[in-house]
């Protein structure tokens, strides 16, 4: 496979890990609909209000290892900046 094709399939499945709603699966798994609730909002924000610290901390800390875990192996792989 090609660099170009592995930057691809790489972009594509950066986009789809990311579009995972980590704030809609914290608040499924408790039996809340979040988007009911305050803002409707399924960020960190509104799930920290009206679920709670725990939840909301998790909601952040969820999000920010989805975005290391795709953008740190391009880091210490040396890859174009493009990508």
């Amino acid at each position: 496979m090609s660099e170009f094709w592995f930057y691809i399939l790489w972009i594509s499945s950066a986009y789809l890990w990311g579009s995972i709603s980590a704030g809609d699966l914290v608040a499924r798994l408790s039996n809340v609909n979040i988007r009911e609730l305050g803002t409707g909002n399924p960020g960190t924000a509104n799930i920290y209000r009206e679920m709670g610290p725990k939840y909301g901390i998790t909601v952040f800390l969820l999000d920010i290892t989805k975005g290391a875990t795709v953008t740190v192996p391009l880091f210490f792989l040396e890859v174009p900046g493009w990508v």
